[in-house]
């Protein structure tokens, strides 16, 4: 999760999961309070969760519903939010089975991410790191030299660049509503 602070235009990287958690921790709607809703400041969110909640045991409609509660709770602080699709975590497992199940659950959460109409805008994360052909994080983006290994769910500092390319940030622009008024 990344959070737009308004006063001073910066980033911060916070870390949350919808519905039921990967082996440890809390999910992502019990730590909205501490995460995101404590911090002053923030006018926005880009939010990007679900695939490590497969592996947690959670459904597609249990990720779903995780989406469209936290979007709801964001939506009542006044917070702009964009959602971003999951990307391919083929590879990971050393189950095929699991793998393609999760990788179709995983598709039927960012189709409902890019057609819900819930959110400020869609960051179409997937298909900027996933190889159309393969369905797996494009190879060069990779982790390789830069952490000495592959898990085949995190991208190399190059498939984060071309992921944080997919956000409009003109969504986070103040409006003159903000009080901006063009200054």
């Amino acid at each position: 999760m990344l959070l737009m602070e308004t006063t001073s235009r910066s980033w911060t990287k916070a870390s949350a999961a919808p519905q039921t958690p990967f082996s440890g921790g809390p999910n992502a709607l019990s730590r909205l309070a501490r995460d995101l809703f404590s911090l002053s400041g923030i006018s926005g969110v880009v939010w990007l969760e679900g695939i490590n909640d497969f592996g947690g045991g959670s459904s597609a409609s249990d990720i779903i519903g995780g989406i469209q509660q936290g979007v709801q709770m964001m939506r009542a602080r006044g917070l702009k939010v964009v959602q971003a699709t999951i990307t391919s975590a083929l590879g990971n497992s050393s189950d095929p089975v699991f793998d393609a199940a999760r990788d179709a659950g995983r598709k039927v959460v960012n189709a409902f991410i890019r057609s819900a109409g819930i959110f400020d805008s869609v960051a179409d994360m997937d298909t900027a790191a996933d190889d159309p052909v393969s369905g797996m994080i494009r190879a060069q983006y990779l982790v390789n030299s830069t952490l000495g290994t592959i898990d085949h769910i995190h991208p190399n500092r190059a498939g984060y660049l071309g992921m944080a390319q997919t956000i409009d940030l003109r969504v986070f622009a103040p409006s003159k509503q903000d009080g901006d008024h063009g200054r």
